[in-house]
């Protein structure tokens, strides 16, 4: 075998692959650290050719020697993989990304599949998962139910309208007082005869409480109420 060195051409530092022949530069070539240059002494494309024609003929033990490496070596794999993901969490996301956006219909597909032949399995997995994680999911529920977003969801599912669109179109006051919603949130007033949407209001207002010894908050709210009148 020919002795294989490093040499610089033109400033740049090249490697000649000792199956082609050629000078190529250094990322042409993987890296082998029981090699004294550092690099294998085939170049990639070389590499990757004869793997390609050889792999058919020794495909039985290569798998054979995979999956007895990975059985007994279930932790230490555990571990280089997730140090790997962590290491490159970023590009691990975009690829995720990527695949999703790719196959998306497939994958929906697939999920509503499982779902559906492994209902029991699913319950009792939500069962134990809820039954140990309660403090955890109930502080969930009350920031999800408090944020905008689990506000709207709340809203469309029980009356078909968005908070947020109507928050906006209100400038974030109530219908009748005039209040800005601070800390306490406005309500959503309907009509519980004909189950007709009206306005947001605020506590007192939607209750009634706070306007009772209040005579402009009485005729607002009575001019509120002429305008979503019952038939």
């Amino acid at each position: 075998m020919k002795s294989i060195s490093l040499r610089q051409i033109n400033n740049n530092i090249v490697k000649r692959c000792i199956k082609c022949n050629r000078k190529l530069s250094l990322e042409k070539f993987g890296k082998d650290q029981n090699r004294k240059d550092g690099f294998y002494p085939w170049c990639k494309e070389c590499k990757n050719q004869y793997g390609r024609e050889k792999y058919p003929k020794y495909k039985e033990r290569i798998s054979k020697r995979q999956k007895q490496y990975q059985k007994e070596n279930k932790e230490i794999i555990k571990q280089k993989n997730k140090k790997h993901r962590q290491e490159n969490l970023e590009i691990y996301r975009k690829r995720s990304i990527e695949f999703y956006l790719k196959n998306k219909n497939n994958i929906k597909k697939k999920h509503q599949l499982y779902r559906l032949n492994n209902k029991e399995k699913i319950k009792q997995k939500n069962k134990i998962y809820s039954f140990k994680n309660k403090e955890k999911i109930s502080q969930y529920a009350k920031q999800h139910n408090r944020s905008l977003q689990g506000r709207d969801m709340r809203s469309k599912r029980l009356y078909g309208v968005s908070v947020s669109d109507m928050l906006e179109w209100q400038n974030y006051k109530c219908a009748i007082c005039q209040q800005v919603e601070n800390g306490r949130q406005l309500s959503i007033d309907h009509c519980h005869k004909t189950g007709q949407v009206r306005m947001l209001l605020c506590g007192p207002c939607n209750h009634g409480g706070g306007i009772i010894d209040n005579i402009e908050l009485l005729r607002a709210r009575i001019e509120y109420l002429e305008v979503y009148k019952s038939p």
